[in-house]
């Protein structure tokens, strides 16, 4: 791994699966899960073949697609902000090096310019963990959790036999 990336904790940030993965803190919006547990990706994820996974990405958070405002410069590379929660509660950039490229998350507003009153809710400066090792491998999981949370809290639709694997994993471990 990159300079930027040695030594950051690694881990997955989502929010519960009903019945499956309980949060780790009562009205916790999202949690720290530990990512050697995580299901294995398909195969197929690195083709991006899947038409439910580029038709839509549904958040249980309202999370949605933000570029932030720059690039933040780190050591070995570039991190560019992508996602935010509706009440930047949580934030997810894509670290680009030379050769290598990872998701992080962070709870600081990292990319955006701050007003004096934004440095005073985030004070100090970000504390980065690595949630996936790739854009893709990021996504799958952020779709497949989220779909997941629609089925099992809001019961908007039967489990897909790869979302009852997912669920299957994680019951098993």
């Amino acid at each position: 791994m990159g300079q930027f990336l040695d030594g950051l904790a690694r881990s997955w940030w989502s929010v519960e699966l009903p019945g499956v993965r309980p949060a780790r803190a009562q009205y916790a919006t999202y949690s720290s899960f530990d990512w050697r547990r995580l299901p294995p990706v398909p195969g197929w994820v690195t083709a991006a073949r899947d038409p439910m996974l580029r038709r839509h990405l549904r958040s249980a958070t309202d999370c949605y697609f933000d570029l932030g405002d720059h690039v933040v410069q780190v050591q070995g590379g570039q991190l560019v902000h992508f996602l935010s929660d509706s009440q930047w509660v949580q934030h997810w950039l894509l670290y680009a090096g030379a050769d290598e490229q990872a998701v992080v998350t962070t709870d600081f507003p990292a990319g955006f310019e701050l007003t004096p009153e934004d440095r005073q809710a985030f004070p100090g400066e970000p504390a980065y963990e690595i949630c996936a090792s790739t854009f893709l491998e990021f996504l799958w999981r952020f779709w497949i959790e989220n779909e997941i949370w629609y089925g099992l809290a809001l019961k908007d639709h039967a489990l897909t036999p790869g979302q009852q694997s997912y669920v299957d994993h994680y019951r098993a471990t």
